[in-house]
């Protein structure tokens, strides 16, 4: 769509609003590039007093290929824990499952797993019992299911775990 043809659905719009409009949303309704939006509206500002704007940002949080794996699955540490069976299970197997080696070490520190190294056949890993019976990986509770979140976005307020799962 040519910058002209931009401008002018943008202040047809504008005028069937009550409000006013935001332009990214407005993008996401055509189906155009935001900086086209962008574009049309410094056009007509350049014009005088066409319309008036102001400048605001919002964050936008999507999840990337490992950040869905962890909405479905559940965290590293978590699938570790999932996996120990009660007799327990040999350091080496465990290091090669996938979450095996990020999540070792994140269960180890949260207490929920421990190493007996005098076991014959090497060290093994066993799930500490208190642990059992409401494990979740800490990222999985703090994100909530995802299924709920339209096109496994996020638009809220973070808390201190922001690092934590920009870490991951």
């Amino acid at each position: 769509m040519a910058d002209g043809q931009v401008a002018e659905l943008l202040l047809r719009r504008l005028e069937a609003s009550d409000g006013g409009l935001d332009s990214a949303e407005l993008a996401a309704e055509l189906g155009m590039e935001h900086q086209a939006v962008v574009g049309a509206v410094k056009s007509l500002q350049a014009l005088g007093e066409v319309i008036e704007a102001e400048l605001r940002s919002t964050k936008h949080w999507e999840l990337t290929a490992e950040g869905e794996e962890i909405a479905r699955e559940g965290s590293h540490e978590a699938r570790v824990f999932r996996s120990i069976p009660p007799e327990g299970l040999a350091q080496s197997e465990l290091m090669r499952l996938p979450s095996g080696k990020v999540g070792f070490s994140k269960a180890m520190s949260n207490k929920w797993i421990r190493v007996d190294k005098s076991a014959a056949d090497g060290p093994r890993v066993f799930r500490v019992v208190r642990s059992c019976g409401l494990v979740r990986g800490q990222v999985d509770g703090h994100m909530g299911p995802w299924p709920s979140y339209p096109s496994h976005s996020l638009s809220w307020q973070v808390d201190s775990m922001e690092d934590e799962v920009q870490r991951r």
